[in-house]
């Protein structure tokens, strides 16, 4: 949103019941707003007067909800219609997730480079924290390199875009079959092998410019005089959206709490972008091979959603098992929450009365028992055997009663045989899966915990990221593309035997 579009939404909520908004300050001096923007105080002002009391704002369980009801079905029906719809889902969700991975990537860097030059040999940078320990910003106690970053903060430049179009661009190799798919694959590999070589025979100039970047920054310096250039346009949208969730009588408190935000954030950024500099020009070649790596990597770990498209391609049987793996992945994340949450609050119910014999009670007091605290210490080991027992479930009841008879033709015995069209089988299958689910969701756990960041973007309300969302996904789409081709060997074996 641009200054000119703030002032005019701050005087629609000053004119709504027959007022004018006061005219903005003209800034005369350092550290006022510019002219053509309208003041943080003004603006408080006229929402306290004129803006009315909004309903209270949805919690993040009440958004998750609802994106998993409404976005679910949608996709589903969406990636249903035909190939070309799910060409254009997919390329779309390459490009998001590729560019969600370039600032996951630099964080990823940061973190390995500065903890393999601070630690001890042999000993993991995660147990000893890498880094040293950070600067606070001058006047207040907010660590400017904080110990977990709310989101990555994605590089914005031509090359980014440019590069993670390239990424979108396999899936319509995807769309055309496993050849031009494995073609276009190798070939951006080669042209990746290509860059990495070009760059490290210019790395001295690489160097030089981080070096030049990090005195013309002031590196001996820490970043303040930058947070004080936070966008007022910035704040004053955030402060109206604040404003509409929340009570009149806090404006003035949330007018403060956004500058306040606006001011952490630029600092934060700034100093990350100081170490991120550093790690150029003092750990070289190692941090280009290292981006290398992690670029390879990420190409691999995100084209995982290309597999659908074979999926597609098998007659018969391949959209069937496609769309199962989907709503039984679905059903995973949400069981998985629900009873985690759920047991973590009967445990907190039950803590807070008389001790009682009972042995349901004994059993809920030591849940939930943490599944990976190393990595990722909120889920539990009840909710992930819940998710996984459920994807089982879904799987094979989406697959043998609704998909295989009521949307699709069950597939011909010659092409499967019959003791692979059974409920047992499929729900073999769909714990499989579930498990597999289950590590591609721990595997994005520990990237983000290496990296020190919550979420690996903001894109979907309630969840985060697309990778936080899709991780599951990104490993069980190929699993199922494996599993299927399997049985269909044995299937063909059996037919001619």
């Amino acid at each position: 949103m641009d200054d000119s579009s703030v002032v005019r939404k701050g005087k629609r909520y000053a004119s709504a019941r027959g007022r004018r908004q006061p005219p903005s300050e003209p800034a005369s001096t350092p550290g006022t707003p510019p002219p053509n923007v309208v003041h943080l105080d003004t603006l408080s002002q006229a929402l306290r007067q004129h803006l009315a009391p909004p309903p209270r704002r949805l919690t993040n369980m009440q958004a998750r909800t609802l994106v998993v009801l409404l976005v679910g079905p949608l996709l589903v029906a969406l990636l249903a219609s035909s190939k070309e719809a799910s060409t254009l889902v997919a390329i779309a969700a390459v490009f998001i997730g590729g560019v969600e991975w370039s600032g996951l990537k630099r964080h990823l860097k940061v973190s390995l480079l500065a903890g393999h030059g601070g630690g001890e040999p042999g000993v993991s940078p995660a147990l000893v924290g890498g880094l040293s320990p950070s600067p606070s910003i001058p006047g207040t106690s907010v660590p400017l390199r904080p110990v977990e970053y709310p989101v990555p903060f994605v590089p914005d430049n031509p090359y980014t875009t440019a590069k993670h179009l390239a990424w979108a661009g396999l899936c319509v190799a995807a769309y055309a079959g496993e050849a031009p798919y494995i073609v276009c694959l190798s070939v951006y590999f080669l042209v990746m092998v290509v860059v990495t070589l070009t760059a490290h025979n210019r790395l001295e100039q690489t160097v030089q410019r981080a070096v030049e970047r990090l005195r013309a920054a002031g590196r001996d310096r820490p970043p303040a005089d930058c947070a004080e250039e936070a966008s007022w346009a910035a704040a004053q949208e955030a402060l109206v959206r604040a404003a509409e969730a929340g009570a009149r009588d806090d404006v003035d408190a949330v007018a403060e709490r956004v500058k306040f935000d606006a001011f952490v954030r630029r600092a934060q950024q700034a100093h990350f972008v100081q170490l991120e500099l550093a790690m150029v020009a003092e750990r070289q070649p190692t941090e280009q091979l290292l981006d290398f790596c992690l670029d390879i990597f990420g190409l691999m770990w995100i084209s995982e959603l290309c597999h659908p498209f074979f999926l597609y391609q098998i007659p018969a049987v391949g959209r069937p098992w496609f769309f199962a793996c989907i709503v039984g992945n679905f059903v995973n994340d949400i069981n998985a929450l629900l009873v985690g949450r759920g047991l973590r609050a009967l445990r907190q119910r039950y803590e807070a009365e008389a001790p009682s014999e009972d042995a349901w009670r004994r059993f809920v007091r030591s849940t939930p028992r943490p599944l990976y605290p190393a990595i990722s210490p909120n889920k539990s080991l009840e909710g992930a055997l819940a998710g996984v027992l459920t994807n089982g479930m879904f799987f094979a009841v989406a697959l043998r009663f609704f998909f295989n008879n009521r949307f699709f033709h069950a597939p011909p015995v010659h092409v499967i045989a019959p003791c692979f069209q059974s409920f047992p089988f499929y729900f073999v299958v769909g714990l499989s899966l579930g498990v597999i689910g289950v590590l591609g969701d721990l595997l994005q756990s520990l990237l983000k915990r290496v990296a020190r960041v919550k979420d690996a973007g903001n894109f979907i309300p309630g969840h985060g990221g697309l990778l936080d969302r899709a991780d599951g996904l990104l490993l069980s789409f190929s699993s199922t593309y494996v599993i299927l081709q399997v049985v269909l060997w044995l299937s063909a074996w059996m037919a001619a035997v």
